[in-house]
């Protein structure tokens, strides 16, 4: 399991680095409930890459 599994709830900066759906995210500025893998090119999640741990 990962120990930085995203939450919804959770208020993130920039830099601050998460997994969900099996891969790697880093935020570029704040963000509360942006979901990752609706970020989207111009979003605030980065797509860092696969994952192996076990998230949702």
């Amino acid at each position: 399991m990962c120990d930085n599994l995203w939450e919804p709830s959770t208020v993130y900066t920039g830099g601050d680095q998460v997994c969900w759906a099996g891969k790697l995210w880093q935020a570029k500025w704040w963000s509360q409930g942006d979901d990752p893998t609706k970020s989207g090119e111009w979003g605030v999640w980065t797509d860092l890459g696969e994952v192996t741990c076990s998230t949702n």
